[in-house]
């Protein structure tokens, strides 16, 4: 599994992350609706997540990080 490394801080931006997450998410090789069966999260969710319109939060971050992981070791 890959490390993103996060600093503990109370600012987060948002946009970054998402940004981060649609990065891994192409370079996996995965849709919005893959990611969206593994993590549970609507495609519509996700989405808005990934565009920086939504917050994230550490446990929406790892489960999608962890959905990624999931698609990946599934193939």
């Amino acid at each position: 599994m890959r490390r993103i490394p996060m600093k503990r801080t109370d600012a987060v931006d948002h946009k970054k992350c998402g940004a981060v997450i649609r990065k891994a998410r192409r370079e996996a090789g995965l849709t919005l609706r893959a990611v969206s069966n593994n993590s549970g999260l609507s495609v519509q969710y996700l989405s808005a997540l990934e565009l920086g319109r939504r917050q994230w939060s550490r446990k929406l971050f790892e489960a999608v990080i962890n959905a990624i992981d999931s698609a990946i070791s599934d193939d």
